[in-house]
């Protein structure tokens, strides 16, 4: 049984990896904007502390101030890096949901290579095979014609809505489906699965072979799949999957890809 708070998380860590590269290259860039804005300040607070009536205390709210901007902007990254350690987090929830069902016969994998991006996690059961895909998403999100729809109460008309999420679930399912029958001889259907940590008030939904569920339903979602898999053929799938024969670990990205 894998004890999820000793284990090394496995979810999430291309995400993470790009995560930190992107947050180095972008900090490197601020360094000298913010090493200047700092010698400003010094040089401001000086003649303050000297000639001005409390110049002390001016100079140190000049510091304090300059200061405190440095450490926001240093921790503040644009959101197109911010993203990616959401996205992380996002995986890492879905990873410590899945290693609660282990006791119960489930067996998960994350973060391997997919010929059409990476797979965040792959389960396996007595209900069959899933391919989850972890969203960690602010605002209310909908399952609408279009696609996952996210909005914002205090920004309504900052709404997105993704169109390709469900293509891409599609394709990646069919190629593992594809990948596992190569491996193993068996064939059976990998249904597609967006986790979606965020306020999701359908809880959960499912449209053009896609299912939609709200990551704190997850478990219990699972649990209800009716029977797929004879016990011999989860224990088939499970070793090749730890085998890596059918999907290998994703390796890190580069910081030249395209956030997902």
């Amino acid at each position: 049984m894998r004890l999820p708070w000793r284990d090394e998380p496995e979810a999430g860590r291309t995400a993470s990896a790009y995560y930190r590269t992107a947050l180095r290259g972008w900090r490197a860039g601020i360094r000298l904007p913010l090493l200047i804005a700092v010698a400003l300040a010094l040089a401001l607070s000086i003649p303050v502390w000297r000639f001005f009536p409390h110049g002390q205390f001016f100079a140190g709210m000049i510091i304090g101030g300059a200061w405190g901007m440095i450490v926001w902007v240093w921790d503040d990254p644009p959101e197109f890096i911010a993203k990616w350690n959401r996205g992380a987090q996002g995986e890492r929830r879905t990873e410590r949901v899945l290693a609660r069902l282990e006791q119960h016969g489930w067996h998960t994998v994350h973060d391997r290579a997919g010929k059409y991006g990476n797979l965040d996690h792959i389960a396996v059961g007595h209900g069959g095979i899933f391919l989850l895909d972890s969203k960690n998403l602010f605002g209310t999100v909908a399952l609408e014609e279009g696609g996952l729809t996210t909005t914002y109460a205090d920004s309504p008309n900052d709404g997105f809505t993704n169109t390709r999420l469900a293509g891409a679930m599609r394709g990646r399912s069919v190629y593992l489906k594809e990948r596992i029958t190569e491996t193993t001889g068996l064939t059976y259907r990998v249904r597609a699965v967006v986790v979606i940590w965020g306020h999701f008030p359908e809880g959960e939904a499912e449209r053009d072979n896609v299912a939609y569920v709200c990551g704190d339903q997850l478990a219990a979602w699972l649990s209800r799949q009716p029977t797929r898999l004879s016990p011999r053929d989860q224990q088939l799938i499970r070793l090749a999957l730890d085998a890596e024969v059918v999907v290998p670990r994703a390796t890190p990205l580069t910081v030249a890809a395209e956030p997902k």
